[in-house]
């Protein structure tokens, strides 16, 4: 069987011949090559013109991706610098007038300078400020907490409010009859 598959092929390749090279094509694949580049070379200019576009708008759009980036960063820092400074504002507490008179609005926090006195006496933040009905209240209350004759009364209820024994004895005898 194989003999006879081997028979028939020799006949077949010996009818045709043996296979062309590329140089027996050479005429035919030049005359091809030839038809192509004739259709293409109208398709050209726009072929490149197309390519030049697509990597210009690439470029763009990359350009314009690491613009919002750096802008997004930008609104982020202007956010956490806004939000330091809110913080201290909301720690910045007036400060009030000591018995000296002058008023320490902590502008002196240079460190060129010799280092600020210590001074033993000041008054608590809202030592000054008018008695709202809160404070009334809660004096009120604390007043019910620690009744008459319990030791240290003021020293309780000034620590728990704030204040100084004397601003708190003034408004006590205001509130008990």
């Amino acid at each position: 069987m194989e003999a006879v598959n081997k028979s028939i092929k020799e006949e077949e390749l010996r009818l045709l011949g043996p296979r062309p090279t590329c140089y027996d094509t050479l005429p035919f694949q030049t005359f091809r090559f030839v038809k192509w580049l004739i259709f293409a070379i109208p398709a050209i200019p726009s072929t490149v013109a197309a390519a030049y576009k697509q990597a210009k708008e690439k470029k763009e759009e990359e350009a314009r991706r690491l613009k919002e980036e750096e802008e997004e960063k930008i609104r982020r820092e202007e956010k956490k610098e806004e939000r330091k400074e809110q913080r201290a504002r909301r720690k910045k507490v007036e400060r009030y007038k000591d018995r000296t008179g002058e008023v320490d609005d902590g502008k002196n926090s240079d460190d060129s300078g010799p280092p600020p006195e210590i001074d033993a006496f000041k008054q608590p933040a809202n030592a000054l400020q008018m008695w709202t009905d809160q404070d009334l209240a809660k004096l009120a209350r604390l007043m019910k907490k620690y009744p008459v004759g319990t030791t240290d009364r003021l020293g309780l209820g000034s620590t728990s409010m704030l204040l100084f024994h004397v601003v708190v004895t003034e408004n006590i005898i205001m509130i008990e009859p």
